[in-house]
Formats: structure tokens, C-alpha cells, sequence
């Protein structure tokens, strides 16, 4: 085991790093400019980055790294792929997830200049994470911002699990990650994991399981940003359905509470069920969720669609065909509205037939305007009741 010593350079890099350059690029090309050696190895040893990893290089190894940094630095090389391999620098990572773990800004700032650098670099390194999803499962923001800038950064890259960075901010709960993820160019937004969820899926079982401000945010940041949830095939054979967030909470009695914050959500299009999809509201309909239905349509659902009231009746549902029948904005006038009322009549509802007809009449004297001719025999345009 190698002994740990203080790097023989520390005492030379106590220089204040105020306003230096911490650019690989602005650096190599600043070297073509000065012409005073000394000037130029001033601005290299006041470099933020490098100034950090001389702190944190306690070994040899490490000091050899660093070391070897300055020297290409110092020399004018463009590239300095080598440190995307220094695994060992510490606990099985390189140099770059070691300073995204940390949130070591300056470290971060630095490599991610350095042409060459393999951002996306997982051999060896635990869990097969990159920097990115690093700095996503921690909720390091402005370490995340700072990737993103990075030539070639892979934003859905997959960890052994399966999970990209995005999948891990959802996790872990980290809503302004999220935010910045969800902007990203190239994203997958409805990437799905080892165990096939989107980033939404374990959003919404976050808010179902112990909901905190940041759930909230976090599903409706996904929402808007077009965020789906894939549903289970009926077969083995099939592929996922792609549904939406509210569908998903309808059909899934675990995720019934949820409803109630979707709905509230700006974002949320309580109509949308998701492609080749039936409405969230008949979908309610279709399970006998009474209290589900209630909160759709107290959310604005549109109860035409599909026309759900035949289908309550159809299954028995008397009590939701109820809420429907009483719901402003149903269409009476209709031939499906009939036709529900006589399989009402049919099916033994009487009281719910008895409310359609009532609920009919009641429009009919709505629309109603009498005859002001002085020929009219009075009220004789009235409708029958």
C-alpha cells in the first residue's frame, strides 16, 4: 500500500485562483501568446481544477496524475485522454465521477475543457456510472449543467441497472435535476429501465408512496415535458402500450390518490389517455371506480368522449351512470343517450331511467322560449312534462 504524502507541489499552488483561466483550451493557446515562461507557468499553477487535485492527490498514484496533467498542460499537448482512465483514483473512480460525486465545481469545470477526456468513461468504475449519473442520483445541479456542455456526453447513457441519469434524479428525488434533464438535448425522456418504467412511472410511485413538494414538481415537470408511462402487455407477445400519466393512475388501484394531484395540474390534459387510447374518464368508467369518476369529472373531463354512460350502464354501474346522467355538459339529445335509457329500462334501473327522462324534460323546458305572437294560444309551444 502506497503511504500517503503531501504532493511536493502544494506550496507552490497557494496562488490566489481568483479570475484565472480554468479552460484546457484557453490555456494551450494563452501558451503560444506569453512569451514569458514564467508568466505561463504562473497561469497553469493557478488553474482552480488542477489547483484542487493537487488538494486531493494524497498518493502517489494521484500525484502522478496530477502531475502528468500539468506536464501535458505545460507543453502545449491538445489532448489528455489518459486520465479518463484513472479508475483508481479514488474508490473505483476516475477523476471526473470522483469531482462529480463531490460536486467539486472547479475540478468538473476543468476536465470537461480537456479534449480527449472520455466523459462517458465506466470501465472498472462502480455500478457502471457515468459522471452524469453521478451527479444526478445527488442532486448536483449546477455539476449536471456543467456536463452538459461537455463534447460528446452521452444524457441517456445506462448504468448496470439499466437506469439513465434521468431514471436516477426521478429516484432520488432531486426535482431541479430533473428540470434541467427534462431540457436536455437528445434526452429519452420515456426511457425505460431494466425493470421497463419511465422516469414518470417512478415519479408517480414516489408520490403515491410518501408525497413531498419535490414529487409534485418532478411529475409535473415530466408531464409537461411529454413524459409517458409504458403499460404492461396483455401478453407476452405484445408490445408495451404507451399511456399517460393520469391513465396509468386511473387503471392502477395503488395509484388511485394520485389522481386527485394530476388533475390539478396545469399540464395535465384530463382527456388524454395516451395513443390508440381510451379516455382516463372511461377507463374509470369501464372498472367501477365511482370516486375515481367524481374527481374526473369535477376535473373538467369531457363526458362525451367515447360516450362512457352507455358503457356504465352495460356493466351494471348504476350509481356511476348516475354521476355521468347529472354531469352539465352531457349530450341527452342524443341517440346513444337513448339508447342508454332504454337498456336502463331493460336492466331493471328504474330510478336511474326515471332520472334521464327527468333530466331530459328539464332541457327541454331550458330551451324553451314562449311565443310573444298576439295570435298564440297561451303556452301552447310549452313542451309536455
Amino acid at each position: 500500500m502506497v503511504a500517503e504524502t503531501l504532493p511536493t507541489f502544494a506550496a507552490s499552488v497557494t496562488i490566489s485562483t481568483r479570475g484565472s483561466v480554468n479552460s484546457w483550451p484557453a490555456l494551450v493557446n494563452l501558451r503560444s501568446t506569453l512569451t514569458d515562461r514564467e508568466q505561463f507557468e504562473w497561469a497553469i499553477n493557478s488553474v482552480p481544477g488542477l489547483v484542487r487535485l493537487r488538494e486531493a492527490a494524497l498518493t502517489e498514484r494521484k500525484i502522478c496524475t496530477v502531475d502528468l496533467l500539468h506536464y501535458k498542460l505545460s507543453t502545449g499537448y491538445r489532448t489528455a485522454k489518459f486520465a479518463s482512465f484513472a479508475t483508481a483514483w479514488e474508490g473505483g473512480h476516475t477523476i471526473l465521477q470522483w469531482a462529480a460525486r463531490g460536486a467539486y465545481t472547479e475540478v468538473v469545470e476543468f476536465l470537461v475543457s480537456v479534449p480527449g477526456l472520455l466523459v462517458n468513461e465506466v470501465r472498472g468504475t462502480l455500478l457502471q456510472r457515468t459522471a452524469l449519473h453521478w451527479a444526478s442520483s445527488l442532486g448536483h445541479v449546477s455539476i449536471v449543467e456543467l456536463l452538459l456542455t461537455a463534447p460528446g456526453i452521452d444524457v441517456n447513457a445506462r448504468d448496470e441497472q439499466g437506469s439513465t441519469p434521468l431514471h436516477l434524479a426521478a429516484l432520488f428525488r432531486h426535482a431541479d435535476v430533473v428540470r434541467v434533464l427534462a431540457m436536455a438535448a437528445g434526452i429519452g425522456l420515456n426511457a425505460l429501465g431494466d425493470a421497463v418504467v419511465t422516469p414518470l412511472q417512478i415519479a408517480l410511485d414516489s408520490l403515491r408512496t410518501n408525497e413531498t413538494p419535490q414529487d409534485r414538481d418532478i411529475v409535473e415537470t415530466l408531464v409537461g415535458a411529454g413524459g409517458l408511462v409504458y403499460e404492461a402487455p396483455a401478453h407476452d407477445d405484445a408490445s408495451p402500450h404507451v399511456v399517460s400519466a393520469l391513465y396509468w393512475a386511473v387503471v392502477n388501484p395503488d395509484l388511485h390518490d394520485v389522481v386527485e394531484v394530476l388533475t390539478a395540474m396545469e399540464r395535465v390534459d384530463v382527456n388524454f389517455g395516451g395513443r390508440s387510447k381510451k379516455t382516463p374518464l372511461y377507463n374509470a368508467v369501464r372498472n367501477g371506480y365511482r370516486d375515481v369518476v367524481q374527481v374526473l369529472v369535477r376535473a373538467g373531463a369531457d363526458v362525451n368522449i367515447h360516450y362512457p354512460l352507455y358503457l356504465a350502464v352495460a356493466r351494471g354501474f348504476e350509481d356511476i351512470a348516475e354521476v355521468l346522467v347529472t354531469t352539465p355538459g352531457l349530450h341527452i339529445t342524443t341517440r346513444r343517450f337513448e339508447d342508454a335509457k332504454q337498456l336502463a329500462s331493460v336492466r331493471g334501473f328504474s330510478d336511474l331511467a326515471a332520472l334521464m327522462t327527468r333530466v331530459q324534460r328539464r332541457k327541454n323546458l331550458q330551451r324553451w322560449v314562449p311565443c310573444v305572437s298576439i295570435d298564440c294560444v297561451p303556452n301552447s309551444h310549452r313542451p309536455l312534462h
